[in-house]
């Protein structure tokens, strides 16, 4: 389906409600993309920029697990420990799919399907996601497909080696939250993964740094993977500049 590129104004694109689906539309965004609510029993996956659409058949009801919270733990010298609240892990909901024609070819939508978990070239990360259907939870969230297990016993292909005609699988999508400016203002605020902070006087490790920069002594690793040539207990230097993924 053929679609102009659009491009956001702003943090919020316009919405618009068509058949029971939020649609990006309207305003200065561009023109309003129609696409048909999934019927009883099937799934609706897809992305509007790049536009792919993928309807299937739900073979059971979709399964999502709960976020976990997460606690830092303080040890105290010959005092009981402290736990403190640091945030959640992402929603992930997985949805058992088939693709099955009658007897036609499904390769097409098993390419689109696979589309959906591939890298963008614009922006380097595969798309973001919406899933409607029956069974379905969380319907306004956006996701990323995640996982792809595809079910290899119970894929047929056509009589002399012919085109794939029945697929199943189970997609994971995990839940998609935005980049957050932390402790940063003004002419820092610029987007996290291009962010440096500047190492001050006193953090001699990362786990002193993670723990302004993020209010978390975890993130330690994190930063670690993000610079090249530092690592867990290596000594930092005041004035160094990190980077913040």
């Amino acid at each position: 389906m053929a679609s102009k590129k659009r491009v956001p104004i702003g943090t919020v694109r316009p919405v618009q409600i068509v058949g029971g689906l939020p649609l990006p539309g309207g305003g200065r965004s561009g023109p309003a993309r129609v696409i048909a609510p999934p019927g009883v029993g099937q799934v609706y996956i897809g992305s509007d920029d790049p536009v792919i659409d993928v309807v299937a058949r739900l073979t059971g009801n979709p399964d999502v697990s709960p976020p976990r919270p997460r606690y830092q733990v303080d040890e105290r010298h010959q005092r009981t420990s402290v736990a403190r609240y640091a945030g959640q892990d992402l929603l992930e909901q997985t949805l058992p799919v088939k693709f099955d024609d009658g007897g036609g070819s499904v390769v097409g939508k098993i390419n689109a399907l696979e589309r959906l978990a591939e890298p963008v070239q614009a922006s380097g990360e595969p798309p973001l996601v919406r899933a409607v259907g029956p069974g379905v939870r969380h319907e306004g969230l956006r996701w990323r497909v995640t996982r792809i297990e595809e079910d290899k016993d119970r894929a047929r292909y056509a009589d002399g080696g012919g085109p794939q005609i029945v697929y199943v699988a189970t997609v994971t999508l995990t839940q998609h939250v935005k980049d957050e400016l932390l402790n940063f203002t003004g002419s820092n605020a610029r987007g996290i993964r291009n962010r440096t902070e500047t190492v001050r006087k006193g953090e001699d490790s990362l786990h002193e740094f993670a723990k302004r920069v993020y209010q978390d002594r975890s993130k330690a690793n994190d930063i670690a993977r993000a610079n090249p040539g530092v690592r867990l207990g290596q000594k930092l230097k005041a004035g160094q500049k990190l980077r913040i993924p």
